[in-house]
């Protein structure tokens, strides 16, 4: 079984506004549909698209969107993602971790939501191909529950 042991690349996006009103779980339902539609490039646009930062952090943003890009075309568009975790503290900040099959093997995204005075923001998205770590917790937790 190939695996690629990718270190997580990350994104900080401190103060990207989405859209006025829009909620996190849209961002990551879109970003997700696109992802499995195999619009790999649609999809980082569409989770990162309203950096007003953009400008500045360009060149970054653009090695990041490669690498990903290069990333999905190695391990094959998931075909499903689901939920891992969803933690918000004090109703302002939120991360979400799912987990997405693909052809090749499983990987993680992350999104990280801030919400300033009015409206959620996309502080981070990340991905780790690395999901041994999140497999051997779930078992230890799953067989400490069982005893």
């Amino acid at each position: 079984m190939f695996k690629m042991v990718l270190s997580v690349i990350v994104i900080s996006l401190s103060t990207s506004v989405i859209a006025e009103g829009i909620e996190p779980e849209t961002v990551i339902e879109n970003t997700i549909s696109l992802l499995i539609a195999k619009k790999t490039n649609e999809a980082f646009d569409y989770a990162i698209s309203s950096n007003k930062f953009f400008a500045d952090k360009k060149a970054d943003v653009d090695r990041t969107k490669l690498q990903f890009i290069s990333f999905i075309q190695q391990v094959g568009s998931p075909t499903n993602c689901e939920k891992l975790a969803s933690k918000t503290l004090i109703q302002r900040i939120r991360k979400d971790i799912y987990i997405c099959l693909s052809e090749m093997q499983p990987f993680e995204i992350h999104f990280r939501f801030y919400k300033q005075e009015k409206f959620w923001v996309v502080q981070s998205f990340s991905y780790s191909s690395d999901t041994d770590e999140l497999l051997d917790s779930s078992i230890e937790m799953q067989i400490s529950n069982s005893k």
